[in-house]
């Protein structure tokens, strides 16, 4: 009983679909809206494909300027952790002779 409910059914959905569809497409009218149904849509996927594109290219430069900010940024770290190495290197050195000479004295005192 459900079978043939659901094939009843089944059949009446495609009748209204092959109706609606020899409305829409057999006549001229329908042909025509379909026409400019086809047109409005190609316009749409153009205007869709420009704007990815010029999407795309304010990506790219935005990732070339980031890219160049993170290498200024990377020199400018390089730079300053330089002048830190540069000074430990001097307080090093300060201290090392310091100590030699403490040392010196030490000796020469014993």
């Amino acid at each position: 009983m459900a079978t043939k409910r659901n094939i009843v059914t089944f059949a009446l959905v495609g009748l209204a679909v092959g109706t609606a569809a020899y409305f829409l497409f057999g006549t001229k009218e329908g042909r025509r809206q379909l026409d400019c149904a086809g047109d409005n849509f190609r316009k749409l996927s153009g205007s869709l494909r420009e704007r990815a594109r010029e999407g795309a290219t304010q990506a790219s430069k935005i990732v070339d300027r980031a890219g160049r900010d993170i290498r200024d940024l990377a020199e400018r770290v390089k730079d300053y952790s330089k002048g830190y190495l540069d000074g430990a290197e001097e307080a090093v050195d300060k201290f090392t002779k310091e100590a030699e000479q403490k040392v010196k004295r030490a000796a020469h005192k014993a």
